[in-house]
Order: structure tokens, then C-alpha cells, then sequence
């Protein structure tokens, strides 16, 4: 059985034993069962390597099927799945996050400042790369972790870590809270490959070396082992929650690519294939009669350099001409295209009505993505809520302050090609039926509200007096 995720009824039915070497059992016992091949899949389709380019082509003989190197062969790659990708990405997190307060309170409107400090720009970048991260892989992982300082208390900082080397021990087969975290990666030293694995708890963590034989000790290269998640004026101290979060790509955890692998494996084949016969039109199948020989090799050397073949009385060659069809081809492909759309719902941008629709034409060509990218923006506000508790604990361990991370607003400003004059048009008709902060988040001309919002504030208004001047 593979998985990607455990739960704690899981770990314990292996028993209670703290011991190392018995964890180290289990350690090797998970990275055996962690299914991975999705997630690599994923993460090649994106890169445009298909299953097309290992294609080989075989032919028989003597009853035994030999690999036929000198046949063409095309391996036509197309990267359907990094547009459907990178739509998803541009369009759900192409702007950046909002973190804003609930409401006027001072305090929240601090700790909203903070969060947005903290995370810097480099997490407008960071989110990008988890969308995409999910949708190659199923589910994208964060760390969170606090630089280490001889005195006081380091910086608060985050990476993103790759999904296939982490292992999820949850509460609950729900996966509401996250208890554990297995994290594991593949190191080389001296031409000799060997797994790394940490073991995350609530409090701290275990370094663990693979050896000969593939079992798991306690790794050698940390003096202090377990370890605490951060220090502060040089005591080890623990987060009291695993220092990772998870952001979903759906509640099954499936990459996109689950959905229209199929389409574009066809697509990648009959293009191939129809590249090969286009490079074979010009030669002709031959039917050979009589011929006075039964070694075809020696045929087509006979061909090849003498231009001639010997045959027996009343032998002859005739050829036949290959007709490839082109008008079928161009259908079936134009229905796949089609289809990788429909069922990866991304946006078919050669729709000949695109540029020039309307407001809500727009939105109906966007439909199927934003369908998409509404399920994932849900599972990711959990995980983005996650950061901001990290965010507010840093803020009590490092500065003894106390915020309310629930009173924080994440508001996802979506990119999406948009008919700016009706927009602009419908914000300038809201006045006075909604809240402005409203009517300036969906402004189209708004990158962050909050800062729109105090630009505005601190403007003074122009007093026309009536006093001409000559």
C-alpha cells in the first residue's frame, strides 16, 4: 500500500517505543510506502517531458521483439499541462495577496502591518510557486523556521519545501491538524547515494542517515539530537506546532494532471506519429514478386547501392503510394485541444471571440477557471491562516505581544483580462451603495487596498473658493 499522508492511529500501531532505532524502523517503513509517482509526473508534464519521449518503436524477429533504432521516430512533446498550470498560477496569486484587518482597530491594524512585513514581497513570489507546486503535486508544503543568533532571537522566516519529500502525520484521516511532518531527501558522497530523514514533532526534531542496509540511525552530523525547532538568547525552544504547513490542491489531494494526462498523451502521439509519415512520404511501400532471394536486408542493400534486385521469371515490384489523412487528423486534434481544455478548465485563449468580449463574456470564458481555482483558494486560506498564527506566536516569542490572528481578511485579488471601462464604470455607480474599502478592492487600478485606503486618508480635499485669478 502507498500513501502520501498518515495519521497518528497509524504510527501507533507500530507501538509506543521511543527508542530511536525502533523509530528509525518506522522511518523506513514510511519512505517505502510514500507515493511519489504522481507528484513526479506532475513535475515533468510541466517541464515538457512527456511519457512521448521515452517511446520506442519494435519490430519482430525470429519470434522476438527487437527495438528498431534506425525507423523514425518523433517525439513530439507538448506542454498543454504548464499553460493550464501557469493560468491557474497568473490568475489566482499573478497579484499579490491581501493580509488586512477586520476592521478599524488599531491593534489589528498593527498586526496586519506586521504580517505584511514579515512576509515581505518575497512571498507574492512564494505563493505563486505554491499554486504551482499543488497543482503539479497534489498538495504544496511551507516551513517556517527562525534564524539562529548567538544572542536574542533570530529573523522570522519561510521556504518551500518539495512536496515528495515530505510525509504528513495528521490528527485525523480528515487532516484537520497536522501533527507530525517526516521529511526526507536523497544526499551523495563519494559516488554513493543514501537518504537523509527528519522527524518533526510538536516541540522538536530528529535527524536520522540512512546506512548500509537502508536502516535509519540517529544521524551522526548533529551533536544535539533531537533538536529544538528555534533558539532564543541561546536556549532551544519548540513552536508547540509543527513548523510546516500544508496548502491543497482539493480535498483527494490529486494533481491537475490527473485529469487530462490521457488527452494529451493521445495528442503527443498522433502528432508524432503523423510527423513520422510525413517524413516517410516520399518513400514508397514496395511489393516485391518473385523475388530470387529471402534475406530482406540483402534486398534493401541491393536496392540501396545497385539500384537493382534480381527476381525470377514473371517477378516484378509494383508501389504503393501511402495517403496520410490529413482532414481527420486536423478534427481529432482539434477536438483533443478542445477537451484538454474543457476538463483541465483552463482558458482557451485561440477562442476567436476572446478579444473583444465584453465584461461578461469575460467572465464566461473564465468560468471553468475560476471554478478550478475556487476550490484551491478554500484550501489555501486554511494553510495561509496557518502562516498568520505562525506570524502572531513569532510576535509573542520574539516581542511578547499578542494578536488575534482571526481578525485578519486574506482577499486573493485574482488577475483576469477584464473590460476596464465597464469596471471603473460599475465603481464609480457604487458610491453610496456600498463601502468604499469595497469599491476600492475591486477597483481595477487597486494593487493593495490597504495602501490605497491610507493614500486617500491622507489626501486633503481642494477648496474652490471661486477667485479667479488674472
Amino acid at each position: 500500500m502507498t500513501l502520501n499522508n498518515f495519521t497518528v492511529s497509524d504510527i501507533e500501531d507500530y507501538g509506543l517505543s521511543e527508542e530511536p532505532g525502533f523509530k528509525g524502523l518506522i522511518v523506513r517503513d514510511l519512505i517505502d510506502q510514500h507515493y511519489t509517482l504522481d507528484m513526479i509526473n506532475g513535475e515533468n508534464y510541466y517541464n515538457n517531458d512527456n511519457d512521448i519521449k521515452s517511446r520506442k518503436l519494435y519490430y519482430w524477429e525470429d519470434g522476438a521483439q527487437v527495438e528498431d533504432e534506425d525507423k523514425i521516430n518523433n517525439k513530439l512533446s507538448h506542454n498543454w499541462h504548464k499553460i493550464l498550470v501557469d493560468q491557474k498560477s497568473a490568475y489566482l496569486a499573478g497579484n499579490p495577496i491581501s493580509f488586512l484587518a477586520a476592521s478599524d482597530n488599531a491593534l489589528d491594524k498593527q498586526f496586519a502591518d506586521i504580517i505584511n512585513n514579515t512576509l515581505e514581497d518575497d512571498f507574492d513570489d512564494e505563493a505563486a510557486e505554491l499554486v504551482k507546486e499543488a497543482s503539479n503535486k497534489g498538495l504544496a508544503w511551507l516551513q517556517v523556521y527562525i534564524d539562529k543568533v548567538d544572542k536574542g532571537i533570530g529573523k522570522f522566516r519561510y521556504t518551500k519545501i518539495p512536496s515528495e519529500e515530505i510525509i504528513g502525520i495528521w490528527e485525523t484521516v480528515s487532516q484537520k491538524e497536522l501533527v507530525e511532518v517526516i521529511r526526507y531527501y536523497t544526499m551523495t558522497a563519494y559516488d554513493k547515494d543514501f537518504i537523509k530523514a527528519e522527524w518533526w514533532t510538536q516541540t522538536d526534531v530528529t535527524y536520522f542517515i540512512e546506512i548500509d542496509g537502508g536502516e535509519f540511525i540517529l544521524d551522526p552530523d548533529y551533536e544535539i539530537n533531537p533538536a529544538p525547532h528555534y533558539y532564543k538568547n541561546g536556549k532551544g525552544l519548540g513552536w508547540d506546532k509543527v513548523p510546516f504547513v500544508c496548502f491543497k490542491n482539493n480535498e483527494e489531494c490529486n494533481n491537475d494532471l490527473k485529469y487530462y494526462k490521457e488527452l494529451i498523451d493521445i495528442y503527443d502521439l498522433i502528432n508524432s506519429d503523423i510527423a513520422n509519415d510525413f517524413a516517410e512520404l516520399q518513400k514508397l511501400v514496395m511489393i516485391i514478386k518473385g523475388y530470387d532471394g529471402s534475406d530482406n536486408k540483402e534486398l534493401m542493400e541491393n536496392l540501396r547501392y545497385h539500384k537493382l534486385i534480381k527476381v525470377s521469371e514473371g517477378g516484378g515490384i509494383d508501389t504503393l503510394a501511402q495517403d496520410i489523412p490529413i482532414a481527420a487528423f486536423n478534427e481529432f486534434a482539434n477536438r483533443l485541444e478542445e477537451n484538454i481544455f474543457l476538463f483541465g478548465q483552463g482558458v482557451n485563449v485561440k477562442n476567436k471571440d476572446f478579444g473583444n468580449a465584453s465584461g461578461v463574456a469575460l467572465k464566461f470564458m473564465y468560468g471553468l477557471l475560476d471554478l478550478k481555482s475556487g476550490i484551491v483558494e478554500r484550501k489555501f486560506r486554511r494553510g495561509l491562516r496557518d502562516v498568520i498564527e505562525f506570524v502572531a506566536l513569532y510576535e509573542q516569542i520574539a516581542r511578547n505581544k499578542v494578536y488575534d490572528p482571526t481578525q485578519i481578511n486574506i482577499v486573493f485579488n485574482k488577475s483576469m483580462l477584464i473590460n476596464e471601462a465597464e469596471m471603473v464604470e460599475m465603481a464609480s455607480n457604487s458610491l453610496g451603495i456600498i463601502s468604499k474599502r469595497t469599491i476600492i478592492s475591486n477597483h481595477p487600478w487597486t494593487e493593495n487596498p490597504q495602501e490605497e485606503e491610507d493614500r486617500m486618508s491622507q489626501e486633503q480635499p481642494v477648496i474652490d473658493l471661486g477667485i479667479g485669478t488674472e
